[in-house]
């Protein structure tokens, strides 16, 4: 997933969101919920070109639950976005292998 991959920026490192994704947490709506966390930050935001940003978008074709996907909850804590991400990682790489089987 080269959009994990590339967001090594100082900017990144600096950045917390939503504990949406956890490996006990790892369904296809919570990566839904993951998306929409990650909807409010820009490319700019993590120090990317706009084309360079996707991760959203594909999370919500992936999961096909874009309208129906509910916003991280006020009780969610908050984690480092690149540990987030790798979570998300994590997670959409068990659930395509589900698909696959």
């Amino acid at each position: 997933m080269a959009h994990v991959d590339g967001i090594h920026t100082e900017k990144a490192h600096k950045l917390w969101i939503e504990d949406a994704v956890t490996p006990r947490t790892c369904t296809r709506m919570t990566l839904c919920i993951a998306a929409k966390a990650l909807e409010k930050f820009t490319a700019e935001d993590l120090g990317l070109q706009e084309a360079e940003w996707k991760l959203p978008r594909l999370l919500f074709a992936f999961t096909q639950l874009q309208h129906n996907c509910p916003k991280p909850g006020d009780d969610v804590s908050l984690v480092p976005l690149l540990q987030q991400l790798q979570a998300i990682h994590s997670c959409a790489k068990k659930q395509f292998s589900l698909l696959a089987h």
